[in-house]
């Protein structure tokens, strides 16, 4: 029993860097549409993933009296994914968009 105890809580640091880390690249991708080399979009997503998802938790806590637990932590991050990709799909139009010719 002790083994599954660490194989979960495995999963769930895994889990967790990878939901951590996902917010912060996805809002440095609606930022920055790929234009930054991997160290800088590393360091931007490490930013913004520390940042971003902070100050609306801390909005959430302070002014609607949403106590910090663990849903409200993942419900956060995840409505920061979304709302990114979908600045993202309207600024760029998404991965797939081919770029308009200017006619001379």
């Amino acid at each position: 029993m002790d083994m599954l105890n660490i194989l979960i809580a495995a999963i769930r640091a895994i889990v967790g860097i990878f939901v951590f880390f996902l917010s912060g690249y996805l809002v440095a991708l609606a930022a920055f549409n790929k234009k930054l080399d991997a160290l800088e979009m590393t360091v931007y997503s490490i930013v913004f993933s520390l940042s971003v998802p902070t100050i609306i938790l801390i909005f959430l806590n302070v002014f609607l009296k949403i106590p910090f637990n663990i849903l409200s932590v993942y419900a956060v991050f995840v409505l920061v994914c979304l709302i990114a990709v979908a600045v993202y799909y309207y600024r760029f139009g998404g991965p797939t968009r081919k770029k308009k010719r200017k006619k001379k």
